[in-house]
């Protein structure tokens, strides 16, 4: 059997709707949106699900890029899914 690897993208990738699924669908992806809500203060869920401007501000991308590749991860980790190796990748690096 081969090797399974999560591969977390970076600034530049972003789309409006990132994420949407694990926060809609599981309680763990809506826990840690919620929890960058907190911490951050402003809506993360608004940020990255509702088409606005905010989401192509470096300082904002990059709190969505965090929150949405953590509630992906450990929503697979509950569930029993772990990576063998994993990556993240910024504007053109690996």
């Amino acid at each position: 059997m081969g090797k399974t690897a999560f591969i977390f993208p970076g600034q530049g990738a972003q789309v409006c709707g990132m994420g949407q699924d694990f926060y809609e669908h599981t309680e763990t992806g809506r826990k840690i949106f919620d929890q960058a809500s907190e911490l951050l203060g402003f809506s993360m869920p608004e940020l990255c699900f509702e088409k606005n401007d905010r989401l192509d501000i470096p300082e904002y991308t990059q709190a969505a890029m965090v929150t949405v590749s953590v509630a992906m991860f450990t929503v697979k980790e509950v569930q029993g899914f772990l990576p063998d190796v994993q990556a993240g990748f910024s504007p053109g690096k690996y």
